[in-house]
């Protein structure tokens, strides 16, 4: 008859073959082999724990019972290490999850959103690369900016060239953007600028998306006047689709809030960037001040 000292030894050694014919597996199998290779690691050092306290009890405990009482805490160990692969391969059943981290984490997504006014300066190209805005006093502009967007600093040439003050993305979110752009003449001979349907033609310069959404998308307008300054909005449905707001200040100055998302995400978010839209006003700096 075997005796329980050569069949654990048996057991060890079947165990340790396993494990490393598991761990010699190809690679698309790796993590599968580790996971078993963990198991039976587990199973082998409960088995050997319990047979030591078993061979330690009473001596009158037959050869029969004792094997019995392995091979049940031997399931127990299996069933134990299997829910330590469960939970390492982040196979949480729910009543775990109910308490981790999925309970009681928090991120951006989940905090309420909240609003705060950007003041411009419309400051000379040489100021490039500055963010942070200006006092309220000094402002030549503003508009509001949810809490989960972020501002960006222009470049020398997004500022000389394309007339972009500033620039705000959503967080974590790409393809997005809100800039407010200002230009000083309407040409080559430094005529001002109008208030007119055509003013977006302006814009296109700042944006080449946005020139080919004006001559491929679907262009409406709305006139508004805020405070005596009259403003035009431009609802352009495109592949980038964008909303844009024009106004041209007392010295014909043109300030512009431009918006442009994918199609489908602006339609999503279109209560966000038309609020955006809405709260974009300019004022006559007061030099007495």
């Amino acid at each position: 008859m075997m005796t329980i000292s050569s069949m654990t030894s048996s057991r060890a050694v079947a165990l340790a073959n396993s494990s490393t014919t598991s761990s010699s597996s190809s690679s698309a199998h790796r993590r599968l082999a580790q996971s078993k290779q963990r198991m039976n690691v587990a199973v082998l050092a409960k088995a050997t724990s319990e047979f030591e306290e078993g061979e330690s009890s009473s001596s009158s405990s037959s050869s029969t019972e004792t094997v019995a009482l392995l091979r049940r805490r031997d399931a127990f160990a299996l069933a134990a290490a299997a829910g330590a692969v469960l939970f390492n391969e982040g196979t949480v059943p729910a009543a775990f999850a109910a308490y981790g981290s999925a309970a009681g984490s928090s991120d951006g997504a989940s905090e309420p959103v909240t609003y705060s006014t950007f003041y411009g300066a419309a400051e000379p190209p040489a100021t490039y690369g500055k963010v942070g805005g200006t006092t309220p006093n000094r402002a030549k502009y503003s508009y509001e900016v949810p809490s989960t967007w972020k501002e960006e600093a222009t470049s020398k040439v997004e500022k000389g060239s394309g007339g972009q003050d500033s620039r705000w993305v959503p967080r974590g979110v790409k393809g997005v953007k809100a800039v407010l752009v200002t230009l000083n003449r309407a040409g080559e001979d430094g005529q001002e600028f109008s208030l007119q349907d055509t003013t977006i033609n302006a814009l296109a310069g700042s944006d080449p998306n946005l020139q080919d959404a004006i001559l491929n998308g679907l262009v409406k307008t709305n006139r508004s006047t805020v405070d005596g300054q009259e403003y035009i909005q431009y609802d352009i449905e495109a592949a980038i689709y964008y909303g844009v707001k024009a106004t041209v200040d007392s010295t014909g100055r043109l300030f512009a809030l431009i918006i442009s998302a994918p199609d489908n995400v602006y339609k999503r978010e279109r209560a966000t960037y038309e609020r955006m839209l809405d709260s974009f006003r300019t004022y006559i700096l007061d030099t007495t001040k």
